[in-house]
C-alpha cells in the first residue's frame, strides 16, 4: 500500500531510538539511465519505461551509523533512480551536519530549542564558498575598486565590495552583505550564461 502513494519521503523515529528513512511512490524505470531527467520522446521505444521500481530497490536507511537522518532536498542516496536529476546541491543538508555533529562530538543531548535553532541557521555554507573564491584573486576586487574613489558611483561600489568582504556568510534578513552577495551571484550566472548559451541565453536563464 505504501509503495503505491504519491513519491514522498519519510522519516520515522519511534519510542525505542530506531530511526529511518525510506521512500515512497511508483518511480519508472526507463530504457537509459539519462532518461526522466528531459522531456522524453515517448512515442518512440527507446524513451518507453521499461517497468515499476519494487518497493525493495526504493531508497532507504534504518539506524545509520552516524545516529542522526538529514532530508533537505538534497539526494539521499547514491543508489536513487535516475542517477542524474535537480537535487539540492546539499549545502544546507552539510550545514546541518556540522551543527549536529557539533554536539555529539562534546557529548551534549539536542533539545527541542536546539533543533529549533537549527532550523533557523542562517549560515550558508554556499555563499561561504562563493565568497572565499571571490576573494581568492585580489584582481577580482582590484577591478570593482581600483583606487580610492572619487565619483559617487565609485564611492557605493567601494563601500558595498567592503562590506561583502566583512560579511560572515549567515542570510539574515537585514544583512546587507547577504545582498550583495545575491546580486553578485546572479550577476554571475547571467555572464556565464551569456558567454555558454549565446543566442539562446533567455532560455538558459529559464526566461
Amino acid at each position: 500500500m505504501v509503495h503505491k502513494l504519491k513519491p514522498f519521503s519519510f522519516i520515522y523515529a519511534d519510542a525505542k531510538g530506531n530511526i529511518a528513512h525510506f521512500v515512497t511512490g511508483r518511480i519508472p524505470v526507463r530504457s537509459h539511465s539519462k532518461a526522466g531527467t528531459r522531456p522524453a520522446r515517448g512515442w518512440l521505444n527507446e524513451d518507453s519505461w521499461v517497468r515499476m521500481m519494487t518497493w525493495k530497490e526504493m531508497p532507504r536507511v534504518r539506524n545509520p551509523p552516524e545516529g542522526f537522518i538529514l532530508s533537505c532536498n538534497h539526494k539521499l542516496s547514491n543508489e536513487f533512480y535516475p542517477t542524474a536529476n535537480t537535487w539540492s546541491q546539499g549545502y544546507r543538508a552539510l550545514r546541518l551536519t556540522q551543527l549536529i555533529e557539533s554536539f555529539i562530538n562534546n557529548g551534549t543531548k539536542i533539545t527541542l530549542e536546539d533543533a529549533i535553532t537549527f532550523q533557523q541557521d542562517t549560515k550558508s555554507l554556499a555563499a561561504e564558498e562563493f565568497h572565499r573564491r571571490f576573494f581568492l584573486r585580489k584582481i577580482i576586487s582590484k577591478s570593482i575598486c581600483p583606487r580610492a574613489p572619487v565619483s559617487e558611483d565609485e564611492k557605493l561600489l567601494c563601500a558595498a565590495l567592503e562590506e561583502f568582504r566583512r560579511w560572515d556568510s549567515h542570510v539574515a534578513k537585514n544583512s546587507a552583505g547577504a545582498a550583495i552577495y545575491h546580486a553578485v551571484y546572479q550577476t554571475a550566472l547571467i555572464e556565464l550564461f551569456n558567454g555558454i548559451c549565446g543566442s539562446l541565453r533567455d532560455i538558459c536563464l529559464g526566461k
